[in-house]
């Protein structure tokens, strides 16, 4: 740093503006905001809320300096100032609970170095009568509610936008009528002389240049008598001579360090820049905010023309010290470290780390990164007690606050108090710690493990032992946190109120059961002896507990001691569950009685009516069943098979056991799962193929019954036959009955009728068997088609003789050869077919001679005839018919020779005539010459007559029969 400006940095006060260019420094006045003595060079600024001004005591805006409103305030540069009086209660009667704020317009501050900013402010309290003089500095007030805080805030902007507290004036917690005390939140703040007194005071700060550089003024004063003023507002600097180097990468999030992470990088991303200078010569980084002098240590590793011995830690500030490349400071500042060597309580103030580095020009340029520390303290599981018998700090719990020794009046820690009821000897008090509750707490932290747990009770011993003499600022609140930074009151107890509390004193400290901030007048009273209180935490997997106490003078003493936290385990159990084989899986609910955190729990099948040997289902043996935070229910799935097989429902059993945390039920570590059958068969019968009956013996007219689905028990059926087919029972085939049973898993049997052969011609038949379903155990079977009918082909085919026609002269017999009247029969069996009778239908006769049927016509038959005859293959009988038609008058014709039999020479004709009529037999030895052999014959009454050729026979002769002439 330019040594020049640490010399400007280290001046003790400024009378005036003028001050500021003090010699042996550059400075000079780059932009002021005086409110309107400079009009037309002033910044300009803006305000919120709207100024106002109620031409009495209540005002926020520009007003003279002239005692017109309020008596003078010395040391003034200016003729107006900005003047805040009692601003909660702006014009309209609307209370504020805002700040009022007063920003200036963007400065750009760019080529500028060395800036710093000067306000000239005042805040002297109530004026006199008249406004003769400021006699009462003592006016401002601090409550609890944050309205009624008054405060003066300085916070500056580079950007414009993202604002950063400087400095903050404002009483002490719980300090009504007092003045204001300053509190840093930079280095370098100067402010001379003190606020508080009835001059203006010069209140100075350095910052870093930006090209929207803005300052932002809030106040807040809540009565008459709480003044604040501005005078002016400047921004002061160094036109640089050069380029001012640049910083880049340093992480913008802080960097977390927990307890016993050792050395941490603070900028391993870190890289500078300069467009001028290729090296720089010096940079610090320092703990500006939150340093601990006993635990913090800043680090880092010499490289190139750097040496360790240009780095040296002291104080709060790593300084390295040498002219170097950017590249040598670059590799330095990377290794830069930060280790806390506290390794059991280490202080979780926030550090803020400025990192600033110069290049050979004395330019700066500078970071900040945040460290946020984390005090590792055990977590406790459940139950647990907590009574304070010895020293627990940064291992059973965090007191975080300002702790003191047992015996000081100022104390928020161990204690050995003579109470009645205390757990043991000692307790955990606090008494006259102010701090502003805004920004930190005095609080008891307990780290817990509950995973596993539900209904979670606090238990604490409490005492409030200074009787009527406590005010609005003492309380003792338990709250809960399960994310850290989100806190819930469980339990608290606060000063006693009717609606008229005291704001100092006066008031005693009662439980707060409607937890609105106020003790309740019909609740329990703490007083001299300790008296337990219960509590219900609300389930959570892991939490924090802390017990915030807050006392603001001596004799308001608060005190806890013996601190439980107690619960019921965690209970897990199962249902029953069902399902349809065919929906895949069968679901069992798994509950729990809290969902605070996870869990996993083991879960196992065995068989019941259900096995895994019949593939129902497949086995889950200790299969993991997890419950995610949050959850109460999680599903325990077995995978089921679907079959087509009926049977009845059946079942398995699931257990549940190994939680990784609580308890399983008693009564519900195990359930029962149902697999539904959905599935049904239908028994039916149908006929096989039909039959062909045969000559003789049976042959199997086959029926089948059958099932749609198998079934996992035998089904017994009644099968029979009945007579209501064609067929005749004991003829066609033999009536059956029988009750058989379809075995398990099979679908189907047969059912066999004997059916009879016969030769008998006949149409084809039928027989009709019918089913029954007789038992199935209850299965889900029903009757489907119930009678089926099968056919027995007859396989005798029927003897046919077609109709014939044969000639005959009236007065003639004629004749046909049976051979030729077999030759029309057709069909049958292929068994001989023989001539069985014959019969006339009409006039005249048949008879059979020999291989022939003669038909004998009536005597003088002239009319068409016909005769009928019978054949027979000795099982059948078929008639055929012969149609006789008349050819004319039989006169000298021939007539029908039967048979020429030749024997020894002699031939012997045998003739069918009619009877009673002569027959002359001829010769011929060429059919056209004919000569009479022997006298004529006279037909005998049978129709036959023979006749003999004596011969001697020559080698071809033929013969006729000539009946003579009818008369």
């Amino acid at each position: 740093m330019n040594t020049t400006i640490k010399h400007w940095l280290g001046l003790a006060a400024f009378a005036s503006l003028s001050n500021l260019l003090h010699a042996g420094t550059a400075a000079s006045v780059i932009a002021c905001e005086t409110f309107g003595d400079d009009a037309g060079n002033d910044i300009g600024y803006s305000t919120s809320p709207t100024e106002f001004d109620d031409s009495s005591t209540d005002f926020f805006t520009v007003l003279p300096n002239n005692s017109t409103r309020f008596a003078f305030i010395g040391g003034s540069t200016e003729t107006n100032v900005f003047a805040a009086e009692d601003i909660d209660s702006p014009p309209g009667g609307t209370t504020s609970s805002s700040l009022g704020q007063v920003t200036t317009n963007s400065v750009d501050l760019t080529g500028y170095a060395n800036t710093i900013v000067q306000i000239v402010l005042a805040a002297p309290g109530d004026s006199a009568p008249g406004n003769t003089s400021f006699d009462n500095p003592n006016e401002y007030d601090h409550s609890v509610t944050d309205s009624e805080i008054d405060r003066l805030i300085i916070e500056y902007a580079a950007d414009g936008i993202n604002f950063s507290e400087v400095v903050r004036f404002e009483p002490d917690i719980g300090v009504f009528n007092g003045q204001l005390t300053r509190d840093d939140k930079i280095s370098n703040v100067n402010v001379f002389p003190a606020i508080g007194s009835s001059s203006f005071s010069y209140a100075t700060f350095p910052i870093t240049p930006g090209a929207n550089a803005r300052i932002r003024i809030s106040m807040q004063t809540s009565g008459s008598g709480e003044f604040f003023a501005i005078d002016s507002i400047c921004f002061l600097g160094e036109v640089s001579a050069s380029e001012a180097p640049s910083i880049t990468g340093l992480p913008a999030a802080s960097l977390d360090y927990t307890e016993g992470d050792g050395a941490l990088p603070i900028a391993s991303t870190i890289s500078v820049g300069d467009l001028d200078s290729s090296s720089l010569t010096e940079a610090t980084v320092a703990i500006t905010s939150g340093f601990q002098a006993a635990e913090d240590v800043l680090a880092a590793t010499a490289s190139g023309s750097i040496t360790q011995g240009d780095i040296t830690f002291s104080g709060n500030t790593l300084t390295i010290s040498a002219t170097a490349s950017l590249a040598d400071y670059i590799a330095v500042l990377q290794s830069l470290t930060y280790e806390n060597t506290n390794l059991s309580n280490p202080n979780t103030a926030t550090r803020q780390v400025t990192l600033t580095i110069e290049d050979d020009q004395f330019n700066p340029a500078s970071a900040i990164r945040e460290i946020e520390v984390t005090n590792l303290i055990n977590t406790l599981t459940i139950p647990f007690t907590e009574s304070f018998e010895t020293d627990g700090q940064g291992t059973r719990y965090f007191a975080a606050g300002e702790v003191g020794g047992p015996t000081d009046d100022d104390i928020f820690g161990r204690t050995e108090p003579a109470l009645a009821s205390i757990d043991g000897t000692f307790a955990f008090a606090v008494e006259d710690v102010n701090v502003d509750l805004s920004t930190e707490l005095e609080a008891i932290y307990f780290n817990i493990s509950a995973s596993g747990f539900t209904n979670l009770k606090l238990n604490l011993l409490a005492s409030a032992p200074d009787g009527a003499n406590y005010d609005t600022g003492d309380f003792m609140e338990a709250q809960v946190s399960t994310d850290g930074s989100t806190w819930n009151t469980v339990g608290a107890f606060h000063a006693t109120s009717d609606g008229s509390l005291p704001s100092v004193g006066g008031a005693t400290i009662s439980q707060d059961l409607n937890l609105d901030g106020l003790g309740d007048t019909d609740s329990i009273v703490l007083d001299s002896s300790f008296q337990d209180f219960e509590f219900s935490l609300p389930d959570a997997a892991a939490f924090q507990l802390r017990i915030v106490m807050q006392s603001n003078v001596n004799n308001e003493r608060l005190l806890v001691d013996n601190i439980r936290v107690t619960a019921e385990a965690v209970e897990f159990g199962i249902a029953a569950a069902s399902a349809n084989e065919s929906d895949g899986t069968l679901d069992f609910t798994v509950t729990r009685n809290s969902d605070a955190g996870s869990a996993t729990l083991e879960f196992s099948t065995s068989d019941g009516s259900a096995t895994t040997g019949d593939s129902d289902y497949t086995a889950a043996s200790a299969s993991t069943v997890t419950f995610e935070d949050g959850e109460l229910t999680a599903t325990a799935q077995v995978t089921i098979t679907a079959d087509n097989k009926v049977e009845l429902d059946e079942t398995l059993t699931a257990t549940i056991a190994n939680p990784s945390v609580g308890v399983i039920s008693t009564s519900a570590a195990s359930a029962v799962g149902t697999i539904n059958n959905d599935d049904s068969s239908t028994l039916s019968i149908a006929a096989g193929p039909a039959v062909v009956e045969g000559d003789s013996g049976t042959t199997n007219l086959t029926f089948s019954a059958t099932l749609s689905n198998p079934v996992d028990v035998g089904v017994t059926i009644d099968l029979a036959t009945n007579a209501t087919g064609t067929a005749t029972p004991g003829t066609d085939f033999t009536s059956s009955s029988t009750s058989p049973t379809i075995t398990a898993g099979a679908t189907s049997l047969t059912f066999n009728v004997p059916v009879l052969g016969d030769h008998e011609v006949e149409s084809n038949e039928t027989v009709v068997a019918t089913v029954a379903l007789s038992g199935a155990s209850g299965r889900d079977v029903t009757l489907g088609t119930a009678t089926a009918t099968g056919t027995i082909n007859d396989d005798d085919p029927l003897i046919e003789v077609a109709t014939s026609n044969l000639g005959f002269t009236t007065g003639l017999s004629t004749k046909v050869l049976i051979s030729d009247l077999l030759g029309n029969v057709s069909g049958g069996e292929g068994r001989e077919v023989t001539l069985s009778s014959v019969a006339t239908s009409g006039s005249g006769s048949v008879q059979v001679v020999g291989d022939w049927v003669i038909f004998i016509a009536a005597p003088n038959q002239t009319s068409d005839t016909s005769f009928t005859y019978e054949v027979t293959d000795g099982f059948q009988t078929a008639s055929g018919t012969v149609t006789l038609f008349n050819s004319g008058n039989g006169n000298d014709t021939t007539s029908n020779i039967v048979s020429i039999v030749t024997e020894e020479g002699v031939a012997t004709i045998t003739v069918a005539g009619i009877p009673n009529r002569s027959y002359q037999l001829e010769t011929s030895p060429d059919l056209s010459t004919w000569t009479a052999l022997g006298a004529p014959v006279t037909c005998p009454a049978s129709g036959i007559m023979t006749m003999v050729d004596p011969g001697p026979l020559p080698s071809n002769r033929m013969y006729r029969i000539v009946a003579p002439a009818i008369n």
